[in-house]
């Protein structure tokens, strides 16, 4: 009789952990909390998958009385033009114990692009990005060519401040890939530095994201 019941206790959690792993984007961005995105209220977010499902244009008055479009909707994807000054995409990354990462990425559209980068689990709990994912400081963004001289590379390094960095969620893959902002610049310093910038793609492993 133990054994048995073992067996059903076992079956039983399969069976659960088989619907978690089925939930979709579809539900994440209906449950999500308001508070995470002043554009849109639960209302809102249902009418944008409404709309995609339809196959006609995804968009909405937002709360804040503009216009805000779902662009790109699967899964495990979703990106959302909230208005004409900035974006987000949010993310599913399964965990290898079966439990699932939400990652949202929110862009701010000045001169030139800024994101937030942040992570939630399947309760909408924020989750701490330390133990996810690399440190990024500046050098990371940058690369000397052998063709250059080392007071030429510290020149062009010198110019980027303040530092500021952009962040892309992909569709198709488990990666997300930042790149260095140069608001600041005129277009021919733009132009000189991009000898030396290079952007820096992670990919999940599961755990955390790593080259």
């Amino acid at each position: 009789m133990l054994k048995l019941r073992y067996a059903i206790l076992a079956i039983t959690m399969s069976c659960c952990s088989s619907m978690f792993a089925q939930r979709t984007m579809k539900e994440f961005w209906t449950s999500m909390p308001d508070s995470l995105v002043e554009y849109l209220d639960a209302t809102k977010r249902r009418e944008m998958i409404d709309f995609y499902g339809m196959g006609v244009r995804a968009e909405v008055f937002n709360v804040l009385e503009g216009i805000s479009v779902m662009d790109t909707l699967t899964t495990r994807f979703a990106a959302v033009t909230l208005s004409e000054s900035s974006k987000l995409s949010v993310a599913l990354f399964p965990k290898n114990d079966g439990d699932t990462l939400i990652c949202m990425v929110t862009t701010f559209l000045g001169p030139q692009p800024e994101s937030t980068v942040s992570f939630y689990n399947t309760s909408w709990q924020m989750v701490p990005s330390g133990s996810l994912l690399p440190v990024l400081s500046p050098s990371s963004f940058f690369l000397r060519p052998d063709t250059m001289s080392e007071d030429e590379y510290e020149k062009l390094v010198s110019l980027v401040d303040p530092v500021m960095t952009s962040a892309t969620l992909h569709p198709d893959d488990d990666t997300i890939v930042f790149s260095l902002s140069t608001p600041l610049l005129s277009k021919t310093d733009r132009e000189r530095l991009e000898a030396i910038l290079v952007q820096r793609k992670y990919k999940w492993n599961g755990e955390s994201f790593g080259n």
